[in-house]
């Protein structure tokens, strides 16, 4: 917690950008590796941000690493309050280093507060760019996977807009992607549960103007989800026209939003009653009538 905590270098912290971080802050030290890579995560209850250095501790010498662009430390984006801030760190040499968790304002109750604060050992992704995707198999009617897209590029910029209203909207942040076969006529219920808030979409082809042309063809040829956020479960319903090869993407709005994910791919069975000439009779018992429904994988009469 930097609840109890104080400010010691005052507005000096910059870490070679615009900011500085005049919040209370508390310190931890870690040995780290020579080209090892790390992946260092916070979940704060305020909005927060952390940076790494290997240096003395001055503010001359912490803006130097800090500000070094991940050769000797870095600086992270924002991290909103209940979210996942996570970055990816491959030191250029060995040694003990600090990571101070600090803010950008001070004198706010909600830029100070509880944090959880993760090192781990990482393994770069390799399905981070569409071609090279990685193999979902559906068996028993059901697929999984579980990943992250921490450390991934972002293979188009901000050209994924899978036809949501404006450029704003842009999936930008680091994304991964999956490929699965899919049948013709057979609804598939895609669940999806991230730590940070992102988007999936589901499309037939590589190349951002065929991905944008099926993740904004409104369930024709492929999808773009509603946002989902941390620790929450999005829900999206595909009946593919064809037979064929898709293609999933984990994705975001911006480099600060990333992190783990589980996804699983389910073969469902609509319901008979999705057409006006097949309804269910319904009989009324003791002056009612209760159904349990669902419309899943129905199309619009």
């Amino acid at each position: 917690s930097t609840s109890t905590a104080k400010n010691e270098f005052g507005t000096n912290i910059q870490c070679g950008g615009s900011y500085t971080y005049p919040g209370k802050q508390v310190y931890y030290t870690i040995q780290l590796t020579q080209a090892k890579t790390y992946r260092i995560s916070l979940s704060p209850s305020f909005y927060a941000n952390y940076y790494v250095f290997r240096s003395a501790c001055n503010a001359n010498s912490i803006n130097a690493d800090c500000g070094s662009n991940g050769k000797y430390g870095l600086v992270s984006q924002l991290v909103y309050t209940n979210q996942t801030g996570a970055s990816i760190f491959t030191p250029a040499a060995s040694g003990w280093y600090t990571i101070a968790v600090d803010s950008r304002y001070a004198n706010y109750s909600t830029y100070e507060g509880t944090f959880t604060l993760q090192v781990e050992d990482w393994v770069p992704n390799t399905n981070t760019t569409c071609a090279s995707a990685k193999a979902l198999t559906i068996t028993g009617g059901k697929a999984y996977a579980k990943g992250s897209t921490s450390g991934a590029a972002n293979e188009y910029g901000n050209a994924i807009v899978c036809g949501l209203p404006s450029a704003s909207y842009a999936l930008s942040g680091p994304q991964v992607y999956y490929n699965v076969t899919l049948k013709a006529g057979q609804a598939y219920q895609f669940n999806y549960q991230p730590t940070f808030t992102s988007r999936f979409y589901l499309f037939t082809k590589c190349g951002a103007s065929a991905i944008n042309t099926d993740c904004g063809s409104s369930g024709k040829t492929g999808f773009v989800s509603g946002y989902a956020y941390s620790g929450y479960t999005t829900s999206q319903v595909f009946t593919p026209q064809t037979t064929g090869t898709y293609y999933i993407a984990l994705d975001s709005m911006s480099s600060y939003y990333q992190g783990s994910f589980e996804l699983w791919v389910d073969e469902i069975i609509p319901p008979t009653n999705g057409k006006c000439a097949t309804p269910q009779q319904l009989t009324l018992v003791n002056g009612k009538a209760t159904v349990n429904g669902t419309t899943s994988g129905l199309a619009n009469e």
